[in-house]
């Protein structure tokens, strides 16, 4: 009953989703060696660990020097790019980082596409504080991409699977798109 009342103190606000290929996602959608690697985390590794497991596989991954052709074509942009990692993100939050993209809304219509630069194994000092401070944004370590629509294609012959909102999403390719707006939900009215 507390949620039905507290519903008379809030506000309906709309939000962007994304369309993946057939898929549709609130959050992100993430290609390269921290969702392959997550992708592996075992049944028992996530009895023994919990969340934990995830991090800690992830992690290892940030470790791993395994970089990936890429081909990025948006409208106003199209390129080939080696990067370990590359993530899709509608909102400002990736995992439990609150302000990786802090420039970043949920409904203000656009994705943002972060492409990792190839680093090696002693840049990861660099990296891992300014993602725990939340200005990997403003670093020599990626290429930030403010777009509507994207097209990823990976151009080495494996198959690569992506991390969507934190399941299992499709293989490369993917056919990104933001749909502004497109979901309702209810938000607390700010106190003043």
């Amino acid at each position: 009953m507390a949620a039905i009342r507290a519903l008379k103190h809030s506000k309906i606000r709309h939000v962007d989703i994304g369309r993946c290929n057939d898929q549709y996602f609130c959050n992100n959608i993430a290609a390269g060696v921290i969702p392959k690697v997550v992708e592996e985390v075992t049944p028992k590794e996530k009895q023994l660990l919990g969340p934990l497991a995830y991090f800690v596989k992830g992690g290892q991954a940030l470790f791993t020097t395994k970089d990936y052709s890429f081909h990025i074509k948006t409208d106003e942009h199209d390129f080939t790019i080696r990067s370990p990692l590359v993530i899709a993100l509608l909102t400002n939050v990736v995992s439990s980082f609150e302000k990786f993209m802090p420039q970043a809304s949920v409904d203000d219509g656009y994705m943002r596409i972060i492409i990792f630069k190839e680093y090696f194994i002693m840049d990861i000092l660099r990296i891992l504080p300014l993602i725990l401070r939340g200005s990997i944004y403003t670093s020599k370590y990626v290429t930030i991409l403010k777009v509507r629509k994207a097209k990823i294609t990976l151009l080495d012959d494996i198959e690569l699977p992506t991390n969507m909102d934190g399941n299992k999403g499709p293989l490369m390719p993917v056919d990104l798109e933001v749909m502004p707006g497109f979901l309702q939900v209810y938000v607390p009215n700010k106190k003043r």
